[in-house]
């Protein structure tokens, strides 16, 4: 009951937080509160708030080069030119999400690192400038060596920002990060353990506690599975017959296909949605020809992301490590877009933003659709999170023009619950089930990205510093096309998957997925946000970290998986 009733404080005083906080978005921007680390070695400061400074002029008049977007709400590069360099983690104010902000967290540091370094004003926002946000400038402030630990940290932010307050579970991660980039001292030394427990107990009742107790315990669980799993054969034979299991018991062989009117909201909700089954609603929607996609905003600009061969954000050899290999992004118009598909230039564009792109850049074909989503209200209810009561609204609505030639590598979607809709086109999808992670190869890459340079295409590193506390990305490096169609026996075959103007995919949260297309395309996909308080998300945690250890077995295992 102990953990419990510490659990329900953290979730009261988040709440507590949030309530006190909502009127913050109707007050006046307040520019001078912004300002949390000014110039030190280089001549750049950091900036963390909230939304609304992206909606005026704000952002031009403090002269910030760089932001760091944690959640949907991006920084608009139409708007704001002068913020050339952009990430955007599109992570939840939730505690349950924060381990996904911390997957990311190394690459959000090297990110600011990297832009002060160059003498960037750099500004890092959330929704409301109070949680996620303060998580990273607190996280950065750490690995540069500004503050000791994140309680320091912490400490010094909310002298300069009073509202800033990480929720319950950033405050755990938080309070391990120092250990990540110094060294997990905590688990390899048991005194170290007993000593910090000791400190825990001794330290004032409530979150705190908590958090120390919390980080301590995971610290010492790591050092225990670190020399039980100390054999990564037999790891990876257990890892293969879990498969193979799953295979047989659980995920389907094919995927099932319906009609909506054939599926009942309750039988959608208890045989897929609950039972993380994939499922195909046939002829969900009309077709829409790119010629009629056209017609409603052939001016309207789109960021697209161009590459040489068509696979961006995938695993490319290198001389002496693999590279991460992320488009080179362009803004062109739609119907430069839909000129440029199946064309023989060597340029490989292809529309697939993750950021709410349809409603942001393409309004008109948003309007087609019900706001809740292409489903019946009552089956969307089954996607609800809990405690909601009606449909939920989705978090993204995305869109997918391109041709043949662009391919989607493997990765899943850990946070969200996915609806798929083929418009155009023809597309085909190679599926694993959430359990996947354990068996597949990933590798550990340095992140790049393509530049056109003289006409020719150069894969370009991106700049790590020594100060960088980690420069790899982990990401799947597999094919599962080739799996699928290899006449050699596989205990464990991905499931192919076709769809047709008006099919509708649905794809629960955390599937492997590989995405390739027949000719010109056009797709649109709705992201719901998927609820953590079921055993899905530990498993497919547990998956992860499981790869973790056949990948890397003489390292203490970390709480970071691969960044998909």
């Amino acid at each position: 009951m102990g953990l419990r009733r510490k659990l329900e404080e953290a979730r009261r005083e988040d709440a507590r937080v949030q309530k006190l906080l909502l009127d913050q978005e109707d007050k006046p921007h307040n520019n001078k509160e912004e300002e949390v680390l000014a110039a030190s070695f280089s001549a750049s400061f950091v900036r963390k708030g909230g939304k609304k400074a992206l909606e005026g002029d704000w952002l031009e008049e403090a002269k910030i080069g760089a932001a760091v977007s944690l959640g949907l709400v991006v920084v608009d590069p139409a708007r704001h030119p002068g913020a050339s360099r952009r990430l955007r983690v599109p992570v939840g104010d939730e505690p349950a999400s924060a381990e996904a902000l911390f997957e990311r967290m190394p690459e959000i540091v090297r990110f600011i690192h990297d832009a002060r370094a160059v003498g960037l004003n750099v500004y890092v926002h959330c929704s409301m400038g109070v949680s996620r946000s303060s998580a990273a400038v607190v996280a950065y402030v750490v690995s540069e060596g500004l503050a000791r630990d994140a309680a320091e940290g912490l400490a010094w932010l909310r002298a300069k920002r009073p509202q800033a307050s990480p929720n319950a579970g950033l405050v755990v991660c938080l309070d391990s990060w120092r250990f990540r980039i110094k060294g997990p001292s905590l688990g390899a030394d048991a005194r170290s353990v007993a000593a910090t427990l000791r400190e825990g107990r001794e330290a004032v009742d409530g979150v705190g506690r908590w958090a120390r107790l919390a980080s301590a315990a995971r610290f010492e669980r790591n050092r225990v599975a670190a020399v039980t799993f100390a054999a990564p054969r037999a790891a990876l034979a257990c890892a293969v017959d879990a498969a193979v299991e799953a295979s047989e018991l659980w995920a389907p062989r094919e995927v099932e296909r319906a009609r909506i009117s054939e599926v009942t909201p309750l039988a959608f909700a208890r045989d897929f949605v609950l039972a993380s089954r994939p499922l195909v609603f046939s002829n969900a929607a009309d077709p829409i020809s790119l010629a009629a996609l056209e017609a409603l905003a052939p001016s309207a600009r789109l960021s697209v992301g161009a590459t040489p061969d068509g696979r961006a954000d995938a695993v490319v050899s290198g001389a002496d490590a693999p590279r991460f290999a992320k488009p080179e992004m362009r803004v062109v118009t739609l119907a430069e877009l839909i000129e440029a598909l199946g064309t023989a230039s060597g340029d490989v564009v292809y529309y697939s933003a993750q950021n709410d792109c349809l409603r942001a850049e393409l309004p008109g074909l948003a309007s087609y659709f019900p706001k809740h989503g292409p489903l019946p209200s009552e089956h969307l209810e089954a996607l609800a999170p809990r405690g909601r009561v009606g449909p939920p609204v989705p978090e993204a609505v995305n869109c997918w023009i391109g041709d043949s030639r662009s391919v989607t590598t493997a990765h899943r979607d850990r946070a969200f619950e996915n609806l798929y809709l083929v418009l155009h086109g023809a597309k085909r999808f190679y599926l694993l089930p959430p359990l996947a992670p354990a068996w597949l190869p990933t590798a550990r890459c340095v992140p790049a990205t393509w530049h056109k340079l003289d006409g020719a295409w150069t894969l370009v590193d991106d700049h790590h510093p020594p100060a960088a506390p980690i420069a790899a990305v982990d990401w799947l490096d597999c094919d599962l096309r080739k799996a699928a169609e290899s006449a050699e026996s596989h205990r464990v075959k991905p499931i192919v998957v076709d769809l047709r103007p008006g099919d509708l995919l649905y794809l629960p949260a955390g599937w492997i997925h590989e995405v390739h297309q027949v000719d010109a395309t056009l797709a649109v996909n709705w992201w719901y946000e998927t609820r953590l308080d079921d055993p899905r998300w530990a498993c497919a945690h547990l998956a992860s970290r499981f790869a973790d250890l056949i990948a890397h077995p003489t390292t203490t295992p970390s709480r970071s998986a691969p960044q998909q």
